[in-house]
Parts: structure tokens; C-alpha cells; sequence
């Protein structure tokens, strides 16, 4: 499926709540980085390869599974798995 770059409409507002700020950056963030089953990773060259196929011995993970469970109360936040960051260059 193509990615769409010309029909988006991206929302940035601040964000004030200190409960807020905590939650996006204990649970929200760090499940994205986490993410090993639908996230993709930017090379060097500006091609996209699946994080799966770079992490190859990482457990599958999926931030939005785990964020539905969350939301859910079938989850905890600390149960996911430590964001891995692969820094090429």
C-alpha cells in the first residue's frame, strides 16, 4: 500500500497536562519505538525497510495491539518491551 504524503493533515497543539506529558512519554512513545511488527525504519539511501527484518531477534511486538489492551485495562503500561534504535551512519 503507498504512503500518503499529499492528502495528510498532521495536528500539533502543546500539550499542558503534566499527567499528559507523562503518558505520552512512558506508555505512547516508547511502545511506538518498541513497535517490531508494523513499524519500518529509514535507511541512509531514504528506502524504508520493516523493523522485523532489521530486528530480526527481536520478540514481535505490536504498539497498537498493546495500546488497544491498554486502553482496554488487559495490559499494563510497563509491559512492553524496551524501544530498540538502530543507528546506522
Amino acid at each position: 500500500m503507498p504512503r500518503n504524503l499529499f492528502e495528510r493533515c498532521e495536528v500539533v497543539f502543546p500539550v499542558r497536562s503534566p499527567e499528559a506529558m507523562a503518558r505520552i512519554h512512558d506508555e505512547i512513545l516508547p511502545a511506538y519505538l518498541a513497535d517490531t511488527v508494523k513499524a519500518r525504519l529509514q535507511q541512509p539511501d531514504g528506502s524504508y525497510l520493516r523493523a522485523r527484518k532489521l530486528l530480526k531477534d527481536a520478540p514481535l511486538f505490536s504498539s497498537q495491539d498493546f495500546l488497544m489492551q491498554l486502553a482496554e485495562k488487559q495490559s499494563r503500561p510497563d509491559r512492553h518491551p524496551q524501544p530498540r534504535i538502530i543507528l546506522e551512519g
